[in-house]
């Protein structure tokens, strides 16, 4: 099909057109095409389609292959209505012909896919760009999904309809999850709808328009208490690398992943800074930033008791690093049971015993880089600084991680004139 395209060194539109190159006498079949390019003489969009669209049409018929595909296409028309009339005009007859009509005009194969195998499809092409944390929430998603439509997810993609997303969220809530999770769950989703429409499959994203589910059921985390750490710390000194990682989440705030993966390469002893990517950016590709977090004197001191390595790509918890984070036998399973051992609550807020699927707490490996910033804040650090170690965004995903004492809100509160 002819597409037209604006070149700066003239004012007219230009139009690309595909072209046959010759016709079996015999099928009337097009053996060869090729591109050509031409201008259209016109600088009105409109005009310049239009022409476009006869150029390809006249150059086609010259080569022998208009008429014969007119007749072509006319022939599997006449057919589709024959059998309409009859009544015997079904589903699949119904795409047959379409598919016969799209393979006479452009030459391809029409695609059809159910939703199972798109979202398999869609999986497979992000399986090499994406870290395998996100591929993994996206597998859970699509597993959901399909799992919600049951027998429905073998219908044709095309099939599923807007007030079925709308559904899926609602059942997820009626299930235990937090809105946050179902909107996270629903993000995955749009954008595999997202990507089939721009692959032609859709022309319209069926989860596009659908609310976000309210999230004040979403749990808030809360930081460690200073006690808690050491509590922590003392926990693992069996263990270096856990005592170690433990000590580095505290005095960076770095997540469970970062700590556990970094190299030797991220560390500068002489500076006194940890120079790393965040694993959420590290496959951005624009506002890519590289955090330099510097050393407080305790964890400075831990890490050189690390050995060493003459490899600056060697791993600094070459165990830790490769455990995967999640499942049963996992990092986070390791911390909950070193978490345990300390005497620390988690704060469940959902268990299993409870009828859910999964545990939820306020308190996890994550709450060490709420308890950083907050340490940092309630020392009189102010939020833009805090933002550039923690490699927050914006002021207002850092006051998520802020958690003033009540004993800091006090001495606030004190510094206040007498009347």
């Amino acid at each position: 099909m002819a597409s037209i395209h604006k070149s700066q060194r003239s004012k007219y539109w230009y139009a690309y057109l595909r072209v046959p190159v010759g016709t079996d006498p015999k099928t009337g079949k097009v053996t060869g095409w090729k591109q050509t390019k031409r201008s259209t003489g016109q600088t009105d969009r409109g005009k310049a389609e239009r022409a476009a669209s006869q150029m390809e049409e006249a150059l086609r018929e010259q080569a022998g292959a208009g008429s014969d595909r007119s007749n072509r296409l006319l022939a599997i028309v006449r057919k589709a209505t024959d059998v309409a009339v009859q009544g015997r005009l079904s589903e699949p007859l119904a795409r047959q012909f379409v598919a016969e009509v799209y393979a006479e005009s452009s030459g391809r194969e029409l695609r059809f896919y159910t939703v199972q195998q798109w979202l398999e499809e869609w999986l497979r092409r992000k399986d090499s760009k994406i870290q395998k944390s996100t591929l993994y929430l996206y597998r859970v998603a699509v597993a959901e999904f399909l799992k919600f439509l049951g027998p429905r997810s073998e219908g044709r993609l095309e099939s599923i309809e807007r007030d079925e997303i709308i559904r899926f969220l609602e059942q997820l809530h009626a299930d235990g999850r937090t809105g946050k999770t179902a909107n996270q769950y629903k993000k995955s989703i749009f954008g595999a709808f997202k990507q089939a429409c721009q692959a032609g499959l859709l022309l319209v994203n069926p989860a596009d328009g659908v609310q976000d589910l309210p999230e004040e059921d979403s749990v808030e985390r809360e930081p460690f208490t200073g006690e808690e750490i050491l509590a922590l710390a003392n926990a693992a000194k069996d263990d270096p690398e856990w005592r170690t990682v433990i000590i580095l989440g505290a005095y960076t705030g770095l997540r469970l992943t970062n700590c556990t993966k970094m190299k030797w390469s991220d560390l500068d002893m002489e500076a006194g800074v940890i120079r790393i990517t965040p694993v959420k950016q590290q496959r951005a590709t624009k506002k890519k930033k590289r955090l330099t977090i510097p050393l407080h004197a305790l964890l400075q001191s831990v890490l050189s008791d690390l050995p060493s390595s003459d490899d600056p790509e060697a791993p600094l918890f070459p165990r830790l690093r490769a455990r995967p984070t999640g499942g049963s036998g996992g990092l986070d399973t390791e911390f909950r049971e070193i978490m345990s051992r300390a005497g620390v609550d988690r704060k469940l807020v959902r268990s299993k015993d409870q009828g859910h699927r999964r545990e939820v707490a306020k308190k996890s490996f994550h709450s060490l880089r709420h308890a950083s910033n907050s340490m940092m804040a309630e020392a009189g650090v102010s939020q833009e600084l805090r933002r550039e170690i923690l490699g927050h965004t914006s002021d207002k995903v850092n006051d998520i991680y802020t958690h003033l004492s009540d004993g800091s809100l006090k001495r606030a509160v004190d510094t206040l004139p007498d009347l």
